[in-house]
């Protein structure tokens, strides 16, 4: 038939457009929005007086440290994705370690995450004590006066290790799309408890890149508060197991 073309005459349909190729990829977007977040802690960090640790400081050298962290592992290990990168510093860093991703796989990828774990644990361990005084100021100082009792109660610090439950349990309510976190309110608790203390099994772990991220932001806002409670419990146990002393004699 003139004017018809050989594919309308066998009536075959043309292949569709290919998807337009997003100018920002998701990990490109949530890294941002992470290191957004970072800088609106470091601006908003108060000032030390002279002779303290500077917040300040801490929080840049440890927003750098995992900056560094992460694009040597994306440099280094093969097939790894920026998030990933940042996933295994984080959880390096935090000594959690679920072992749920299969990386280092490369001998100088390996040699990084044990220079990483030598010296960055020691490091973020201030910048954990750092992020909990400013929770302390902000739903610690909430609590103390919801409940009534002074900043460094041991009331408190149970208080901010329910806040941390409850935290997780939304958290992992909220991250649908991650099969291999908890689902149950039991397996939740669960999960913020072997997550916070940092013994991380690896039977409830993230595998969405959002969900990555926010288990990171997770771990590093809470370890500190639940140390801090053990610290209580610690306290309180000693007391326990310690034999009174003898009273004294009369002359």
């Amino acid at each position: 038939i003139p004017g018809t073309s050989s594919r309308a005459m066998f009536g075959k349909k043309p292949p569709p457009p290919p998807a337009p190729v997003p100018l920002v990829s998701d990990d490109a977007l949530l890294l941002t929005m992470l290191a957004a977040g970072a800088l609106l802690i470091i601006s908003l960090a108060p000032p030390s007086e002279p002779g303290n640790i500077s917040a300040k400081r801490v929080y840049s050298l440890s927003a750098a440290l995992l900056a560094a962290s992460t694009l040597a592992l994306t440099a280094l290990e093969p097939d790894i994705s920026a998030v990933d990168s940042f996933y295994l510093a984080c959880m390096t860093f935090t000594t959690i370690g679920y072992g749920d991703i299969e990386h280092p796989a490369s001998p100088a990828g390996r040699v990084l995450v044990s220079l990483l774990a030598l010296g960055g644990i020691a490091f973020f361990a201030v910048t954990l004590e750092m992020v909990h005084s400013m929770r302390r100021r902000a739903d610690g100082a909430a609590l103390g006066s919801l409940l009534g009792v002074p900043s460094h109660s041991d009331l408190l610090a149970g208080a901010m290790l329910a806040v941390n439950f409850a935290l997780g349990a939304v958290l992992c309510s909220f991250l649908t799309d991650d099969h291999e976190m908890s689902k149950g309110v039991l397996d939740s608790l669960y999960w913020c408890v072997i997550t916070s203390t940092s013994v991380g099994f690896g039977d409830f772990h993230p595998t969405s890149a959002l969900g990555k991220v926010c288990v990171c932001v997770y771990a590093l806002f809470t370890m500190q508060a639940t140390a801090n409670a053990m610290e209580v419990a610690k306290e309180k146990l000693v007391l326990l197991c310690t034999t009174p002393s003898a009273p004294a004699k009369r002359d």
